[in-house]
Parts: C-alpha cells; structure tokens; sequence
C-alpha cells in the first residue's frame, strides 16, 4: 500500500502506520521510514504522532524539530498542529521550570 500514491497521505492508512508506529519498540525507526517514503508528511497526525513518540522518549529536542517541520511543510489540518505545538511548548516550559526548581532544592 506504501507504494500506492493516492495512500500516501490517505488518513485511514496513515492512522494505521501511526498506530503500528507507537506500539512498536522501534518507533523512531518506524517513523524515518514513513518520512522518507513521504507517507504522512501531509498530515498533521503524522507529525504530532512522531513528536508524541520522541517526546515519551525524552527526547524533547527532536519532538520540537518533528513539530516545526510539519508545520513549515503545511501539514493538514494547520490549525490542529499549531495547537498541539503550543501545547508542547507550554509543557516543556513547565518541564524546564520544574527541572529548575528540582535542583536548586537539592543544592
């Protein structure tokens, strides 16, 4: 099917790899394979699923670029990706804040 142009950014197909994606130990890898087959770069659940998975990985740093790219790419729908960035940055700001907090109490 990932052959299949007019699947490519179908989005019952790309929920599906999506989901294939997260339940795997390997989903990062999973995830760069999607992406250079350009399966789901048109879609906004593409990229919020990667940066979620990054994100439960601890790699916020990734998770941000993933999200960044998605919208630089216009990514549909805009306005549910620009959201789901804005809910990233206010939880990393609370993450860092609290990180802060941590370790000035231990000092």
């Amino acid at each position: 099917l990932c052959r299949v142009p007019k699947y490519s950014n179908d989005p019952r197909f790309v929920r599906v790899c999506c989901l294939y994606a997260e339940k795997t130990e390997r989903s990062s890898e999973v995830f760069q394979h999607l992406y250079q087959q350009k399966i789901g770069t048109e879609l906004a659940m593409f990229w919020m699923a990667w940066s979620f998975v990054c994100e439960k990985q601890e790699d916020y740093q990734f998770a941000k670029k993933i999200l960044e790219k998605g919208i630089r790419k216009g990514a549909r729908p805009k306005q549910q990706l620009d959201t789901r960035f804005r809910q990233f940055q206010r939880r990393m700001a609370r993450h860092w804040l609290n990180a802060t907090q941590t370790s000035e109490h231990e000092e």
